[in-house]
């Protein structure tokens, strides 16, 4: 019986590489982050309810074609937490409702 020769994977990353990567991906999800919560907080302070809950939709719709359709064709599976990552842009979401939330009522409460 013939041998075969396995191919051997090629590395995508270089080790020494690995940690200045991972490092940038915990900067991205605080990017995204941050993103969510500042879009949401902006179209709440022009259009009030409406448009935070328009927001909001639509952030989730974006956040799972881009977490779970592009990245899991774009980027390498050792870098790959989709999972992880819309959740981080989910918590921005809520966090935009909640602040708004709370501003307003405390709003009420002065007058």
């Amino acid at each position: 019986m013939p041998t075969e020769e396995r191919e051997t994977p090629t590395r995508v990353y270089e080790p020494r590489w690995y940690d200045f990567l991972t490092g940038l991906q915990a900067t991205a999800r605080v990017a995204l982050f941050f993103l969510f919560l500042s879009v949401g907080l902006t179209t709440a302070v022009f259009f009030s309810y409406d448009g935070i809950y328009t927001t909001a939709v639509v952030g989730v719709a974006f956040a799972t074609l881009k977490e779970f359709w592009y990245d899991r064709r774009v980027q390498h599976d050792s870098l790959r937490t989709s999972t992880f990552d819309f959740l981080v842009c989910m918590l921005g979401i809520l966090s935009a409702v909640l602040l708004f939330s709370l501003a307003v009522h405390m709003h009420r409460l002065w007058l």
